[in-house]
């Protein structure tokens, strides 16, 4: 499944087509609130999590930001393009995507050191080795400002768990869930040195993933 493309949206126009009585958005060139573009982060940082924890589905996109024509049967544009390259050619492991286009134009938008929407959307947004940046859902899920859900976070380590081992004689998919799990050791590894989570360091310590490779240096975005 993939999350195709997010469009400057200038919420919508509907023009009245003279054919058929229907309505089709005018989206072509349009422009959207930057605390809009944050809740749709934290929307999919929830789904993202939540398909995995309850549904076992691992979810793989690409968000891009382009133009696009769309009505109720069709949907075309360089958005569309470019998304659907970012989320099958270059996000490989299960992650969402975010491109360097739109993280430049929010840091042109907003101070993402001094306020809140700023400070949200840094939580929202790890940075792979590799230079990409992708939805961080376990940091709004799971690790919350004073507690943790550990429900959700004992499901996510049980469910990568039983993936490695059901693909561990496939090394290209196994390699997948490797990555996912060194993604939720690179969290668990941040939360211990979190002091707010002091009290909680055995419970971490026994919900990390015991992977054959180190875990992969993942980044805040800066």
């Amino acid at each position: 499944m993939s999350v195709k493309s997010i469009e400057r949206i200038n919420f919508p126009k509907i023009l009245k087509s003279k054919h058929k009585n229907r309505f089709i958005p005018n989206v072509i060139k349009v422009t959207f609130l930057i605390v809009f573009f944050i809740a749709f982060l934290l929307f999919l940082s929830y789904f993202q999590a939540f398909m995995i924890a309850d549904e076992e589905f691992f979810i793989r996109g690409g968000i891009f930001s382009g133009s696009l024509i769309m009505d109720s049967n069709i949907v075309l544009g360089s958005a569309l393009v470019e998304a659907y390259k970012l989320e099958s050619e270059e996000a490989v492991n299960p992650r969402i995507l975010i491109s360097q286009e739109i993280i430049s134009r929010i840091k042109q938008d907003v101070d993402i050191y001094n306020n809140q929407p700023g400070e949200l959307f840094r939580r929202l947004i790890l940075v792979d080795p590799d230079g990409h940046a992708f939805i961080n859902y376990l940091s709004t899920t799971v690790f919350g400002p004073n507690s943790i859900e550990w429900d959700p976070l004992k499901k996510h380590k049980s469910v990568i768990e039983n993936r490695l081992d059901q693909f561990k004689n496939e090394p290209k998919i196994c390699s997948k869930y490797a990555w996912v799990a060194s993604y939720h050791n690179y969290c668990l590894e941040s939360a211990l040195k979190n002091s707010k989570y002091s009290d909680n360091t055995i419970e971490l310590r026994e919900l990390i993933i015991d992977i054959q490779t180190k875990t992969l240096e993942f980044g805040e975005y800066k």
